[in-house]
């Protein structure tokens, strides 16, 4: 799983003036669910420091989920994400594909549901972004790709960050 993960976090498609260029990411893994990711900027600027951690199969405390959980299994997990650049970084949009299968739920989330999901859309150098109790259910062992739709300085910046789900 680790393998077929590592093939989409690595790769960023940077999209300006009606060109396209490649950037880059730099993942490290902890275990099979968690990680670190870096990403660039087609000057090889860390523009993000990504960190996804595994929670388990019940939510944390405090928050409340829209989600039945405790009848569907679900993996749950904390992700910051926290500017590392120099630029503003506005999230325009999120979109979820399931790496197998279809996805039966929503397919993009707008800024104004991240707002809700992070208390922001948009990231100041040396802010951080927190989505405590992000989840991910399916019938099998699977990936859920969220794609983020970053704008930075004009240029859109598509950033995988993905959650696995494990029966």
């Amino acid at each position: 799983m680790r393998r077929v993960l590592g093939l989409f976090a690595y790769t960023l498609i940077l999209i300006g003036c009606g060109s396209s260029a490649t950037g880059e990411a730099k993942i490290h893994w902890y275990d099979d669910r968690e990680y670190q990711l870096y990403v660039y900027n087609l000057g090889n600027e860390p523009l993000l420091k990504i960190d996804v951690n595994y929670n388990g199969k019940s939510p944390r405390s405090g928050k409340d989920i829209q989600h039945s959980w405790q009848n569907v299994d679900t993996d749950f997990y904390d992700v910051r994400i926290e500017n590392i650049s120099r630029y503003l970084i506005v999230i325009d949009h999120i979109e979820y594909v399931m790496g197998k299968g279809t996805l039966y739920s929503k397919h993009t989330k707008s800024a104004i549901d991240i707002k809700k999901d992070y208390g922001q859309s948009h990231l100041s150098p040396g802010d951080v972004m927190r989505n405590d109790n992000a989840y991910v259910w399916a019938k099998d062992d699977n990936i859920l790709h969220r794609i983020f739709v970053l704008d930075v300085e004009g240029k859109t910046i598509r950033a995988d960050i993905p959650l696995i789900y494990q029966r």
